[in-house]
């Protein structure tokens, strides 16, 4: 079959890590011969982007995991309008979805098999293409996230356009179970909805195969008391309830019951986003500069360095759907300290692969305390690293795919 996947969430050379669970999924999907063209589409405002904020952008087009991709740009209007710039997405991507399709039956070994389109994320993706899918006729299908619809759900301007296109969708894939239910409640058909279990790269996230191998540099040591934060610097990350509670454990490190305890306490931050430069003024306001710090966006493998050095991962969010940097973490056999968010509860195994905290119905103080709890019974473990690894052999990608390929068969 052939299929046409298009989403604003998906890798390039400029962004390697962006998305690239799409990426994973639709490799898997190109192994069991399906016929794939990507469209990547961007926003975009001349002389803000160019000028001001001096952005890079990708190259309109490039191949990736052996996937022709297309990278679009579309206009849009920084901080206005928001819930208007799908019309700016429809006009600029529906012209490169006419040339995509026709690039796939170019490529195709059987032109005349039906061409699918996947839509990545609901809004503006799903919300601006379905419509120009139901007048050509095309099959089509959406691709939830999380965010997408844990969090558009209740915001006004969006609402109402995520549940109509949702309503519409004849066809809806999203990584996890939890998610599913949700949109359930939400009084979406379950029928039409097909869950599947996001896969991991072990090539890349396993744990070190030599005591070597797992020292990245002479600044960390294996399993040493390092917390690694991996994700967008985004206020859905809620990294500063993090930072708050991590400055707790900096303080209890000073009385004499715990000075040797949590000995050489530091927190590595992998990421980058919109609240960089609040997240680095908090620091400095917290007086913890020696003992934060804040690495950038990095490559797969240098993160898996940094989760195979690391004591535990903290995941903070206060919404999620299923978060790969879990699963990724887990498959280095680093044990991770999470909210209580998306799928979070059905991966970690308390005292076995780390440590959950309770969100609903709690106070931030309440959250950040039992933060401090968790990460001070993470700190303080023994873990079996091995073991924890072993357990996420069946998180794979083919088998994600396999998933996802039965339903858009049927």
């Amino acid at each position: 079959m052939n299929l046409l996947f298009i989403s604003t969430i998906f890798p390039s050379s400029h962004k390697p890590t962006r998305g690239i669970y799409s990426l994973y999924l639709l490799t898997a999907l190109r192994d069991m011969g399906w016929t794939i063209e990507v469209i990547n589409p961007f926003p975009f405002c001349p002389g803000v982007d160019n000028f001001i904020r001096k952005k890079v952008f990708p190259p309109a087009h490039e191949t990736l995991n052996e996937l022709p991709v297309t990278h679009a740009p579309f206009f849009y209007t920084p901080g206005y309008f928001v819930e208007k710039h799908y019309w700016f997405y429809r006009k600029a991507v529906a012209k490169k979805m006419k040339s995509g399709i026709a690039r796939l039956k170019e490529r195709s070994p059987n032109p005349e098999l039906p061409i699918h389109v996947m839509l990545g994320f609901v809004y503006p993706d799903a919300f601006a293409m379905a419509p120009i899918c139901q007048r050509l006729e095309l099959d089509y299908s959406v691709m939830i996230y999380g965010s997408d619809f844990l969090l558009r759900r209740f915001q006004p301007k969006f609402s109402p356009l995520v549940m109509q296109c949702l309503q519409e969708a004849p066809k809806i894939f999203c990584p996890g179970y939890v998610l599913k239910e949700e949109m359930i409640k939400e009084g979406i058909d379950g029928l039409k909805i097909h869950s599947f279990y996001n896969g991991i790269d072990t090539n890349v996230f396993h744990t070190p195969i030599s005591k070597a191998a797992s020292s990245t540099s002479s600044k960390f040591k294996p399993h040493s008391n390092t917390i690694l934060f991996v994700g967008n610097l985004l206020e859905v990350k809620k990294v500063d309830r993090l930072l708050k509670a991590f400055t707790i454990l900096v303080r209890e490190k000073t009385s004499n019951s715990r000075q040797t305890e949590f000995n050489d306490l530091h927190l590595n931050i992998i990421g980058d986003g919109a609240l960089a430069k609040v997240l680095k003024r908090l620091v400095q306001e917290l007086h913890i500069e020696q003992q934060v710090h804040f690495a950038g966006r990095e490559l797969a493998s240098q993160i898996a360095a940094r989760m195979q050095n690391a004591k535990c991962l903290c995941l903070c969010s206060y919404s999620e759907g299923m978060p790969n940097v879990v699963l990724e973490a887990l498959a280095c056999g680093c044990p991770v300290v999470a909210t209580d968010v998306g799928e979070v509860p059905r991966l970690i195994e308390e005292g076995i692969n780390g440590y959950t905290v309770a969100t609903r119905e709690q106070s931030e103080e309440q959250i950040i305390e039992s933060l401090v709890q968790a990460l001070r019974k993470a700190l303080s473990h023994e873990w079996d690293r091995q073991q924890i690894a072993k357990k996420m052999n069946r998180y794979t990608w083919p088998a994600a795919a396999r998933i996802v390929s039965s339903a858009l068969l049927k």
